[in-house]
């Protein structure tokens, strides 16, 4: 997908392997073009075993952006100030609730989403990432049957927080269980994404990868000066490195 059609912003959650002992490094998650930011310590160990699954946000390096610490006992966030052109400004955060989660850790995210649907301070908000709460229909925002209590809460917590969710085909494929909406797309106004595309997951994941458009993200460039590797002249570079007599430079 980056090499036909690169895109400003890349999330993913669940970044840390249930399994994973031996250290994630930045070199090892690193996209060329790409700032990244995570919600865990690269070069820990045993990340699997900590109960965290990992955030990353990748941003085109000519996008300015600041990492936005938010006040919250809720642990699995994610979030990024985009400064744009015309003196305005987009949060954009990812979340992830586990389907284990506790009554009490899902308490945390919905006070954490209500907290930031109401925070003054940005023009624009965008707030993605996998809920697993599923049984929802998001055409006509009521509770499919089998739902849990916690679909009934999570609308009351959007409906509050004028929050406007705009995926509305399933997200989660997996034989044996129904096609579910899980990964959602939230926002303060109907028009701020459009042209949603969906894609299969990454690897054996059972979640679809979404793309999607961010309406009015009038960017503006970085002014930090970058090197053009692009148009390195590594042909020339080449040939004079092999018509040195290396023997002759001991």
């Amino acid at each position: 997908l980056l090499a036909h059609d690169p895109v400003d912003i890349i999330v993913i959650t669940e970044a840390i392997p249930k399994a994973q002992i031996h250290p994630l490094y930045e070199s090892i998650l690193g996209i060329n073009g790409y700032s990244m930011v995570s919600n865990f310590e690269f070069g820990a160990e045993n990340l699997g075993a900590s109960g965290k699954r990992g955030i990353l946000v990748y941003a085109a390096k000519d996008l300015c952006i600041t990492e936005v610490k938010m006040q919250t006992v809720y642990d699995e966030h994610l979030w990024i100030r985009i400064d744009m052109a015309k003196h305005c400004n987009m949060l954009l955060g990812c979340v992830y609730r586990s389907p284990n989660s506790s009554s009490q850790n899902s308490q945390a995210l919905f006070a954490l989403l209500r907290e930031v649907a109401s925070n003054k301070t940005f023009n624009q908000l965008v707030i993605m990432g996998d809920i697993n709460i599923g049984k929802i229909d998001w055409e006509d925002w009521i509770i499919q049957s089998g739902a849990t209590s916690l679909s009934q809460e999570l609308l009351e917590c959007m409906e509050d927080s004028f929050l406007i969710q705009h995926v509305n085909q399933p997200t989660r494929h997996r034989v044996g269980n129904d096609p579910s909406i899980l990964d959602l797309i939230m926002t303060k106004e109907e028009d701020a994404v459009s042209n949603i595309d969906y894609y299969p997951g990454l690897g054996r994941s059972d979640h679809c990868c979404l793309r999607f458009r961010i309406n009015h993200m009038a960017k503006i460039r970085s002014e930090q000066s970058k090197f053009n590797f692009h148009k390195g002249m590594y042909a020339m570079a080449k040939a004079r490195i092999s018509s040195i007599r290396w023997e002759e430079q001991l």
